[in-house]
């Protein structure tokens, strides 16, 4: 679905942040996903240390929820359903 348009990669510090995927188009990271198996995730500290450090434009929680809602600013809450048709509109 998003071919050429983003690299992916994990990221985790020595510290213990960490964050799901991000994706990053032209050296810049538009996204920082965590994804959660769960109707009612919490956002980790780890999670909001790695949108910091790598500068994510958007922020991304990925859930078992049927309609996704903003949880702070720059991160929502999305189901993957939704979270596909954003990020393919976004290309």
């Amino acid at each position: 679905m998003l071919g050429q348009h983003y690299q992916y990669c994990f990221y985790r510090t020595h510290q213990g942040a960490e964050c799901d995927l991000l994706l990053v188009k032209s050296g810049k990271v538009e996204w920082a996903i965590e994804i959660k198996n769960t109707l009612s995730p919490k956002i980790t500290k780890g999670f909001l240390i790695s949108m910091e450090d790598k500068k994510a434009a958007n922020g991304a929680v990925i859930s078992r929820v049927e309609e996704g809602y903003p949880m702070r600013e720059g991160l929502r809450k999305y189901s993957l359903l939704e979270f596909c048709k954003v990020i393919k509109k976004g290309k």
